[in-house]
């Protein structure tokens, strides 16, 4: 019982301050850790944008890709209906002079599209 009253009752020490090696030791290790948290965070920024930038392309691929769709409904359209014209000419003996001229504005239009459609991908951007 002696030891535990005379701990009790001794005034404790006062915790000792760290030394200046330490506290250059502590401070270099903090800026240390700081620097790697900041490249960390720098990464990640850096993938979130590069994520964000393929986002936007991928967006713009499928836009183009329903547009070259559409353009190729188009075309077939236009050939069914060339195809059709052409088939009322051929049972009603020569053309009309407005038959032949919607003959040839589908046919235009067929080219055209066709035109737009045989352009590399690059090309269509807007």
């Amino acid at each position: 019982m002696r030891k535990s009253v005379r701990r009790f009752c001794m005034p404790k020490r006062k915790k000792e301050l760290p030394t200046k090696e330490e506290k250059e030791f502590l401070h270099f290790n903090l800026e240390q850790e700081i620097r790697d948290q900041k490249g960390g965070c720098d990464w990640f920024l850096t993938t979130v944008t590069e994520l964000q930038r393929i986002q936007e392309s991928a967006k713009q691929l499928e836009a183009k890709d329903d547009k070259i769709t559409e353009l190729l409904n188009d075309v077939e359209r236009l050939k069914q209906a060339l195809h059709g014209l052409s088939q009322l000419t051929h049972m009603s003996g020569s053309p009309t002079k407005r038959q032949s001229q919607l003959i040839d504005s589908l046919q235009h239009q067929v080219k055209s599209l066709q035109r737009q459609l045989a352009m590399p991908r690059d090309s269509t951007k807007k």
